[in-house]
């Protein structure tokens, strides 16, 4: 499903359910709707547990959907390089820059295929909510019922990547200038890696 991330801290699908975005827009509508006695002790637990307050007010049809978004929080992801496998395992969540924008990847995503964007990095969020950052220097991202694959011309795991030399790299680049398609491709490459590791560029 493709999502975005919401006040709320969850995100929304493609159907449009954004569960803790409801503590932004429909709070106020749904307070006033429950009448005039409502007590103290209501605004008490709103502000101790914001999530949980938003949860009893949800509709059974949508806890039931969220329930069911719960069990199915996993899909299979492969990242292949021309040269090697790089990775494959287990994913809750894939984030990856395409020539037409950032999108997220979640179980369940409609099929789809993109062209990266070369020049920046791919997240990849584990079950266990570990984030793996990955330099990806273009190539194609699948998604089918089978999963994500993620298939670079290159790829450079962010435990794989020379900080220091990545950062000297991305300035000398920088200080040269683009005029060539050799230093353009050095640039783009160190600052993958450089966003890769969670550096600033």
């Amino acid at each position: 499903m493709l999502c975005t991330v919401t006040e709320g801290g969850l995100v929304s699908n493609s159907k449009g359910l954004s569960l803790l975005g409801m503590n932004v827009s429909d709070r106020g509508t749904r307070r006033r709707n429950r009448g005039q006695d409502a007590s103290s002790n209501d605004a008490s637990t709103d502000r101790e547990d914001p999530e949980r307050a938003v949860l009893d007010r949800l509709p059974p049809a949508v806890l039931t959907s969220r329930m069911r978004s719960q069990a199915v929080s996993e899909m299979q992801v492969d990242l292949v390089a021309v040269e090697r496998e790089v990775w494959s395992g287990r994913a809750q969540m894939v984030v990856a820059r395409t020539v037409e924008g950032d999108i997220g990847i979640m179980p369940g995503h409609a099929p789809l295929l993109g062209l990266l964007r070369e020049g920046f990095a791919a997240r990849i969020v584990e079950p266990n909510g570990n984030v793996l950052g990955v330099a990806v220097h273009g190539g194609f991202l699948s998604v089918t019922k089978d999963g994500v694959t993620i298939l670079a011309e290159g790829a450079e795991l962010r435990e794989e990547i020379d900080v220091t030399r990545a950062r000297a790299a991305y300035d000398r680049a920088r200080a040269q200038g683009t005029n060539s398609a050799e230093a353009e491709a050095d640039l783009r490459r160190a600052r993958a890696q450089l966003l890769a590791v969670g550096e600033s560029i």
